[in-house]
């Protein structure tokens, strides 16, 4: 087991997200992993254990200490792996940073076994397009994706948590905003 910290986008880029899905879905393309409870995602962190009731109340506290905020994705790209992953990736701002810099000062202790990629100085944020793609069909997915992306901005609105595999939300806290926060 598994768990994942994810952020979460607002309606419209859910949709966009999921229309991309959808397309590798009728082609026989979509990995199981995104046919999940979870939605299109940034993950913040991704962890071995967890105690989930501290995580939860941790959640709600940083919820409260950090406002939705907007991105870009402008970007396609892919890791070098067995997993033959196809993303799109946002452009790196500061509300980004720092968002995935104080979840991690926050949940060092919550949780355990963190996944070395998802560390403040490894990380790659990013929204999965594609996972797990056969390596003879790789090229096609990657035409299809290409094909059909367009630049999309997406406001983040929240953060969840999942459990996987199978990917199962178990968790889900608004980012909130602050009558009083100077902007």
């Amino acid at each position: 087991m598994g768990y994942a910290f994810e952020l979460y986008f607002d309606a419209g880029s859910d949709e966009y997200f999921r229309s991309l899905w959808s397309r590798l879905d009728r082609l026989g393309f979509l990995s199981e992993d995104l046919r999940g409870d979870a939605g299109p995602h940034i993950s913040l962190s991704v962890c071995e254990e967890l105690d989930p009731e501290k995580a939860f109340e941790e959640t709600e506290a940083f919820c409260t200490a950090h406002p939705p905020f907007d991105l870009r994705f402008g970007f396609l790209g892919t890791f070098i792996s067995d997993a033959n992953v196809i993303f799109a990736a946002p452009s790196f701002t500061t509300d980004l940073r720092m968002i995935h810099d104080d979840f991690h000062r926050r949940f060092r202790t919550i949780q355990k076994k963190v996944w070395g990629h998802y560390l403040p100085e490894s990380w790659q944020p990013h929204c999965t397009l594609a996972i797990d793609i056969p390596k003879e069909s790789f090229l096609e997915v990657f035409a299809e994706i290409r094909g059909a992306f367009r630049p999309v901005e997406v406001r983040v609105e929240s953060l969840g948590i999942v459990e996987f595999r199978p990917v199962r939300q178990i968790h889900e806290s608004m980012l909130r905003e602050h009558p009083l926060r100077v902007q």
